[in-house]
């Protein structure tokens, strides 16, 4: 399993997923698999300092127990958030093969809030049910072991399979400060273009971001979102792949929010 190792008040320590963070001076209990990594695999030992966060929040903490199989540490001190101020979410037409995996990974390491896998009239046919809750499962483990690795307290959340037709995702689209959705066939407009008008305001942003699968979006749904309020922006010259594109378009908004700096 990857690790990172992370820079707090000038002393590298690793960090691990819990269940809940505690209030300063209280213990807290490892999850069975973060414990055997620590114990196991990093040969942790007591009195060691971690980092530990439950998808919200994030602490410094001492370990207090370490034995095979279980380890225990002891809340010093809160932990940076450092996430972004514009809340992302990424609306993400299904892809085939691992590639919406490297897509959930990716995003998560740069600051996505959410992500919402989306059946597009062009994405490879969902399978159900059971492979449809085992998919959005994976996918949760890998925002997870991501936002560890690059030193977030929040785990992006990754939301059950929408189609993008269905009228609750209208709404969601609608609620949001702006909603962008780079098009391949769109002649003008750009992601600054579209931000311009909020970046200014020191107040959170909630930015709606919805790229097409493999084949692009439809005029049709190109349309609909436009109904709903977005922006319809160029990536530039090039044409990046579905899987390459939300990456880029994510990356670009929070450097434009001033997060990358």
């Amino acid at each position: 399993m990857p690790f990172r190792q992370t820079a707090v008040d000038d002393v590298t320590v690793h960090r691990f997923y819990v269940e809940s963070v505690c209030a300063i001076g209280e213990e807290t209990y490892l999850p069975s698999d973060e414990a055997a990594h620590c114990v196991q695999v990093m040969r942790m030992r007591q009195g060691d300092t971690v980092e530990l966060f439950d998808g919200e929040r994030a602490c410094k903490a001492m370990l207090t127990r370490v034995s095979h199989g279980l380890a225990a540490a002891v809340v010093v001190s809160d932990a940076p958030l450092r996430e972004p101020r514009a809340e992302v979410t990424l609306y993400q037409g299904i892809m085939k093969g691992g590639k919406f995996e490297h897509v959930v990974q990716q995003c998560s390491e740069i600051g996505v809030y959410a992500i919402q896998p989306l059946n597009c009239t062009r994405s490879i046919p969902v399978q159900k049910n059971d492979a449809m809750e085992h998919s959005i499962a994976r996918y949760r483990r890998i925002a997870r072991e991501a936002a560890k690795l690059c030193g977030r307290a929040k785990i992006p959340e990754i939301h059950a399979y929408m189609d993008i037709n269905d009228y609750a995702l209208a709404a969601r689209l609608q609620a949001h400060t702006r909603l962008i959705a780079p098009w391949e066939l769109a002649e003008a407009g750009s992601i600054r273009d579209a931000l311009s008008a909020v970046l200014s305001s020191d107040a959170p942003l909630s930015i709606g971001l919805v790229i097409g699968p493999e084949g692009g979006l439809t005029a049709e749904e190109i349309s609909r979102l436009q109904d709903c309020g977005a922006h319809i922006v160029t990536l530039g010259k090039r044409i990046l792949r579905a899987e390459t594109a939300g990456v880029a378009a994510l990356a670009s908004i929070l450097a434009l929010s001033g997060d990358m700096e």
